[in-house]
């Protein structure tokens, strides 16, 4: 199965995007787009799919992908306590070449951003820290917004995150080998 393209629209009054999908299950939507995506999902467990790292994930899933990985979350039961919920924080590499360049304080997220290419995960622990923040962006105006999502970055790296994706794995040109090992896997779903 080959991953779809998704473009991802930015709104006028923002420099990145934010979105709350609420649904009654995480249907697998295999896809990528050239912006980083933070997720956080809470009231959901199912399987995970990251470039070819396959894993079950629950309630509390904070995870980080760079720029063209392949990815879809699909859940297997409907939320215990209403809908499935997904934080989805969408920025691109400008935004933040141009952080980094207008605060050097945000110089130290260069590195594992670069990592997060095969995707980065945090413990449910961090997650469980972070959530009221995230909590807090669907109602917040943009700039407040803004400043949640600096908030948030800037508690990512107080732990290291691990790495999804094996080594191998390319998401900017989705090898064929590798297509070939995952179409019949992600056919059969």
């Amino acid at each position: 199965m080959k991953a779809q393209f998704e473009r991802i629209q930015h709104p006028d009054d923002a420099s990145w995007r934010f979105f709350l999908r609420e649904l009654d299950t995480l249907p697998f939507e295999w896809h990528y787009h050239p912006e980083y995506e933070l997720t956080l999902t809470v009231n959901s467990q199912g399987e995970r799919y990251i470039g070819d790292h396959i894993e079950a994930y629950q309630s509390g899933d904070l995870v980080l992908l760079g720029p063209n990985l392949p990815h879809s979350w699909a859940s297997q039961t409907p939320g215990q306590a209403g809908p499935h919920r997904v934080y989805v924080l969408w920025f691109h590499q400008a935004w933040v070449d141009g952080l980094a360049r207008q605060f050097p304080e945000f110089a130290s997220l260069a590195p594992w951003l670069d990592r997060s290419r095969r995707g980065l995960a945090w413990s449910h622990k961090l997650a469980s820290d972070l959530e009221p923040l995230f909590e807090q962006l669907p109602g917040a105006s943009a700039a407040r917004r803004l400043t949640l999502l600096l908030d948030i970055l800037i508690a990512l790296q107080e732990e290291a995150p691990r790495t999804l994706a094996s080594a191998r794995f390319h998401g900017e040109t989705l090898a064929e080998p590798a297509q070939r090992e995952l179409s019949p896997i992600l056919d059969s779903l």
